[in-house]
Parts: structure tokens; sequence; C-alpha cells
């Protein structure tokens, strides 16, 4: 999506096009403060094959009393805000004349003009596309006669006047409505900051930071009574390739009556770079992906599931389920007809606070080979959260990026060394994706972590709070992991480069500290005749002295330990309750960890 600004002497233009479908419908007020001067829309639950449709609701007849006296309103006016939804009428080109006008504003399959006055906007294809218009033109004649013209090239689907010209957050929350209830896909303005879907309360209800990669389509279900958005089925914006319901039966035009509460939206967003998940088929890549993201705001309905067809094919789906990292349920898959139907549980609502994603394994049976990425979940070991990290050498530099749902923020890297560790996690719900660029992804887990005591203690504040460690201290800090906020508040983003972060390692506001070089022991307190493990990171082919003591000093063991590439992890069993000092020695680095020990655990 692109927004282009001119001004002129005598007149402001804003223009925005996105090339989608569009649709509209209802008598209602979609701003709080701003009314609708015009609005024109299709009948609801409009069923015909002989009609065009925009996602699931039907084009406008614009020979119609009511249509065209709309119009010719909306015309007489020289100064405002116009949406419009167009549809190309045909499968070739289309030609450069000039496609609609409504009284000043003009539009071009290249541009937009007032009054003479012009900007150029994305060619308009052979798919429907979104304009807006802000707009103040010369002030004609009294006599002048307001003029209409639509080209027999394309179809209006939907068309909205306001007299006003509205500020910048009032566009985007008429833009986010007509996205969600049509599909519209309103993810890629150039702008970072006008990414976001808003409600028609400006609550956001998909975001860059922490839905960015889920951004191929967004749709959505629900209902919001003030704005007349009733959806219990919707398609995506062609109309056919998806359908998403709370029916099992789909008939294009039609809505089926379900209860649904006002106030409730359903949102699902698929991910954009879906084919690129073949490489999690390859031998030793991740085995799981998670293409599609389920959201839930302020979800309140009695049905049980969600109904989702998908015109593609898909064979290799085992192991089906949803997840939020800690809770999983089953979902059917059948495919039939080279169309594959997917029934998704609706999860219980004590835990629909967080994001669900769809989960299968496209493995067709188990892989004997070394994995490309290990990750391994520590859950409040010496009272913290940690995610230890390690990526075979032969797929680096990979980035990883880390998106935390409940701040909506995310955490990107490039990972240039083969192990390390994401440490003083917070409390919540978190997406990690490590992927080798332009060529797929490795690795892509969701997880769910809960506080620790120890974190709410040391930060002093609500251990949903995300604790951070600088890692500017480290000498490798240049080589090692430096992570870039996506989102911060000083507008750091993705394209940035990580170096220039350099100084401070991982932000200080950051979810995580940073272990470039080091040894990390869990669990910690451990458990009688169970296994303690001491992580290495950054240490390989060091040559180690291993020293462990009792509590009162005694030497009960003197080993030896050499870190390497598919063995970073020491290991020991503690057979007595008690203290334990455990020390390693090399000639470049110590390490001293106290080790306590309960039968109880």
């Amino acid at each position: 999506m692109t927004r282009s600004y001119a001004t002129y002497r005598k007149g402001l233009i804003y223009l925005f096009c996105l090339v989608c479908f569009y649709s509209f419908s209802g008598n209602s007020q979609i701003l709080e403060k701003q009314r609708e001067y015009v609005r024109l829309q299709a009948v609801k639950d409009t069923v015909s094959p002989l009609l065009h449709y925009v996602g699931n609701y039907a084009v406008l007849d614009t020979d119609t009393p009511e249509v065209a006296n709309g119009l010719t309103r909306i015309a007489s006016e020289q100064s405002g805000t116009l949406f419009l939804v167009v549809r190309p009428n045909t499968d070739d080109s289309l030609s450069a004349e000039c496609l609609l006008r409504v009284g000043p504003v003009r539009l071009f399959r290249d541009r937009v003009e007032v009054d003479g006055l012009e900007v150029s906007i994305p060619p308009i294809g052979r798919k429907p596309a979104m304009v807006k218009v802000k707009y103040q033109g010369r002030v004609g004649p009294w006599y002048r006669r307001p003029k209409v013209k639509i080209s027999d090239e394309i179809e209006l689907a939907e068309v909205i006047y306001y007299k006003d010209i509205l500020r910048r957050k009032e566009v985007r929350v008429v833009e986010s409505f007509l996205a969600m209830k049509y599909s519209i896909n309103i993810t890629e303005n150039k702008e970072k900051e006008w990414r976001y879907y808003a409600d028609i309360k400006d609550e956001k209800v998909w975001s860059p930071a922490s839905d960015g990669m889920y951004d191929k389509e967004v749709l959505a279900l629900g209902r919001l009574d003030r704005a007349g958005f009733y959806q219990s089925q919707t398609f995506s914006s062609d109309s056919r390739s998806i359908r998403l319901s709370l029916d099992t039966i789909s008939v294009l035009g039609a809505m089926p009556e379900r209860d649904i509460r006002d106030g409730s939206l359903l949102i699902l967003s698929q991910r954009k770079n879906d084919n690129q998940q073949s490489n999690s088929g390859e031998c030793g890549s991740s085995r799981f992906v998670h293409p599609w993201k389920l959201k839930f705001v302020n979800w309140d309905s009695p049905a049980e599931y969600l109904h989702l067809k998908i015109d593609t094919s898909l064979e290799k789906t085992q192991g089906a389920q949803i997840t939020n990292g800690k809770d999983r349920f089953p979902i059917v898959m059948h495919v039939r007809n080279e169309t594959t139907y997917i029934q998704i549980p609706i999860p219980p609502d004590s835990i629909r606070n967080h994001d669900f994603y769809l989960e299968w394994d496209q493995r067709e049976e188990e892989q004997d080979c070394p994995a490309l990425v290990e990750v391994e979940k520590q859950e409040c070991i010496d009272g913290r959260n940690r995610l230890a990290i390690e990526v075979n050498p032969e797929v680096l530099p990979c980035r990883m990026t880390l998106t935390h749902r409940e701040s909506q923020r995310s955490w990107s890297s490039m990972l240039k060394t083969s192990s390390g560790q994401l440490d003083n996690i917070g409390r919540g719900q978190y997406q990690l994706v490590i992927e080798q660029v332009d060529k797929g992804i490795l690795k892509d887990e969701v997880f769910f972590f809960e506080s620790c005591i120890e974190d709410t203690d040391s930060l002093g504040q609500d251990s949903t709070l995300m604790a951070g460690i600088s890692g500017s201290n480290n000498p490798n800090a240049g080589e090692g992991w430096l992570f870039t906020d996506l989102n911060a508040p000083n507008g750091n983003d993705s394209n940035e480069n990580e170096e220039a972060n350099g100084d401070n390692g991982f932000p200080a506001d950051g979810p995580f500290g940073s272990h470039t070089t080091g040894v990390t022991a869990y669990p910690n307190p451990g458990a009688r005749d169970k296994k303690v493990r001491f992580q290495f990171f950054n240490l390989d082919e060091q040559n180690f002295r291993v020293l462990i003591f009792d509590g009162h000093g005694k030497l009960l063991e003197d080993g030896r330990f050499t870190p390497h590439t598919g063995k970073r992890q020491y290991k020991h069993t503690f057979r007595v309750d008690g203290s334990y000092i455990v020390k390693f020695l090399s000639e470049d680095y110590t390490f001293t960890q106290n080790i306590r020990i309960k039968s109880n655990l």
C-alpha cells in the first residue's frame, strides 16, 4: 500500500490506493465523532450467480436511483474525504482513459486528478482497487452541473463520502473497518506507523509488531453494532480462494445467523512467506510450521468451531492442532478436489487472551540427521526464564526474530555465531522464528513462560513486565547476537544496521539479556539422582578443568571437558542432598556456580 502526497497552491490532495476488493453495507456510523455525508452500499445477503462480488458482498448497481442520486450529491461537493472501491470489469489491462469521474475527482489507472492537479498511484491491474482521496478543489460557479461518469471497464463496490477532511487516525479507522469486513490487505503501508488495523474505537487489533509475519491475508469475523458490522462468514477479497465461517455450509453472498455479542472480533491472518515453509521438510530443519495465526478480541459467542476452506491442497499436515505455546487442541483437516477443509475448535474463554497458531508437521517420516537449529526452553532456572539456542554453522548467517505478544514488541538479530541464549525472559507468549534470508524458515516455535518469583523481586514491578540486561560489557558483543528492537520508541526497525546498536548489545528495555559467551547451569536447585546440565556458549575447543566441591570445600571430582560443535553441554549427577560448588577453568575463561540439590524436587 502506498500513500503519496502533493501540495498545491489551489488545493491539497492526499491519495491512498490498495489493489484489493472492497464492499460495504449498512446505514451506520463508523467514526464516533464524524458521520458519513453519503454512504452507498450493496444490499445485504445478496445471493446470485449473475452478480460480481467483492469478498462476500455484491457490487453496486449504479443504475438504481439511490446510487445515481448519491453519486450526484457527492459530485456537487468541492472538498471532503472520499473512499472508492472499484472493480476492474475486464481480464485485459485497463485503458489510459478516465475510469471514473465524481465531481472534481477523476480516477485513472495510474493517477488521481482533482481540478487538473494530479498525483500518481500504483497502477490498477486486474484486481479491484481501494482509493481514498482527501481533497479541496476549486469552488465552481453555482450553475455548474455535477458530473458523474463511470467507465464500462470498472464496477463500483462501495462509495463513502465525508464532507469533512478527516484526520489521519480517523482515516485509518475507516480503512481498517473496511479491510476487516472485506478482507482487504492494508499491511504494506510504507509508513510503518500506519500499518496497523484498528477497531472502531481506534484500538489495534492487528499490529505489525506482534503480527507482522502474518500479513499475506487478514480475515475477520465479529460484530460491531455501531458500525453495522455483523460477519459470521467472510471470503478473501477474490471471493473464492479462502473462506472463513462459523457455519459448515458456505454460500457466497449469504450471512448465516449466528449468536455473536457486540464488540466481538476474531482475526485470522496468514503468513506471507508460507511458500518458503517447504524448507521445514528438509532434513534437519524445523518439522512444525505455523502458517496461520488466530486472535480473539473480546470474542463472545457460543460457536464451538471455525470452518476454514483454502483452494489449495495441503498434503503434509500430520499432527494438526492449534496452540498458544501452552495449550493445544487438535484440528480436523481433509483434502477434496484440490481444496483443503479445516475445522478449528474455538478455545475456552479463559485462555482466549493469548494468540493461537495453526500448527502441523510437514514431514512424512522421521529423519535421521542432525538438527539445523535446536532450541531448549528453560523455565525458572535460577529464577529466570531462558531459551538456549544452537545453530548449525552451515546455515549461518541467519535471522532470528522473537515476538512478545502481550507488549506487541519484536526483536530481531542476524545470528553470526552458532550458539547463544535468550536470558531473563519475562512472563508471556512468545514466537521464535529463525530463518535463512530468502531461503526459508529453519525453526518456528511458540512458547509460553510463567513468571518467576525472583523476576518479580528483582524488578520491583509487575511480573508481566519484561526485564532487560545490557550486553555492553561483553567483549564479543560486536560479533555476537546484536538485537534490534523492531518497534522501539526511537523508531528502530529491521532495516537498520544491527551494528548501530553494537555498544548496547540487547536493548535496555528488551525482554531478555544476552549470553554470547558463558556457562549456564540448570536446573538449580536440582533433584537428587538426576542430572544437572551446564550449557556452554561460544567457548568451543577450550580445554576446561572441572572441579566439584561439597559445601565444606572438599574436592569430590576433578575432570576435563572440551565443548565443541554437537557437544556443548556438561552433565553431572549429584547423589546427596546439599550444596555444591562447581568450577570450570581454562586458560581464557573461569566459571563458578553454587548448586543446591533437594530430594523432594
